[in-house]
């Protein structure tokens, strides 16, 4: 990671999939700077093997100390709608070209990427399982949400919406919300259920003194 915050790679390294995961952070203080973080981990390392390392790697450095509470929390969950789900089935492993407002992207398979554009936003995933799409739709929706479909195939997606956050004027149509989007597009379902979660308290942390 470079030009990094705090709370990212402690977002990273411990899975946090919605704000509403983590607490007892003062983004204020120790993350009032950006940090590069340069690390090796072997090839043959899995992505939770190296989200591990990651932890470590706080903890040494900025003196990070954690604690995990059960918590009552909303999440969504993302189920089949009234008719068929509008979805591709991926027919490659291959690398997958997508083509935005004239821009040529390459997107990997088993890989869920969101990138900004005028028309909104794109959420490109390939050859994706349904769990990997539901956690990049979370991200947008910053809440947890479950797969509750029971598609087990793969898909390619290239999802246009627009997203909550960005500012809109009369000069610019508003697109479709996330929400909107996983409805009309997909033809997904999505609904808030009442859940218990598990939240990471971040009990301490400092800036680190210098390599």
């Amino acid at each position: 990671m470079h030009g990094a915050h705090v709370y990212s790679a402690i977002v990273y390294a411990y899975h946090i999939r919605a704000a509403s995961e983590i607490e007892g952070y003062d983004k204020g203080s120790a993350n009032s700077s950006v940090y590069n973080f340069d690390a090796e981990a072997p090839a043959s390392a899995t992505d939770d093997q190296v989200r591990q390392m990651f932890q470590a790697l706080l903890a040494d450095r900025f003196q990070l100390k954690t604690h995990r509470e059960s918590r009552p929390a909303e999440q969504y969950e993302l189920s089949l709608g009234k008719g068929a789900p509008k979805l591709t089935e991926a027919t490659s492993e291959e690398p997958m070209k997508v083509t935005i407002q004239g821009h040529a992207l390459t997107a990997n398979a088993g890989t869920c990427a969101t990138t900004g554009w005028e028309e909104g936003s794109h959420l490109v995933c390939h050859s994706a399982t349904m769990d990997q799409i539901a956690r990049g739709l979370a991200g947008e929706l910053d809440a947890r949400l479950a797969n509750a479909t029971g598609l087990t195939g793969k898909y390619d997606l290239n999802l246009l919406y627009w997203p909550a956050q960005r500012p809109t004027n009369a000069d610019t149509p508003l697109g479709l919300t996330i929400e909107q989007a996983i409805g009309k597009t997909l033809g997904l379902k999505l609904e808030k259920t009442k859940v218990t979660v598990e939240v990471l308290v971040v009990d301490h942390i400092e800036r680190p003194s210098a390599n």
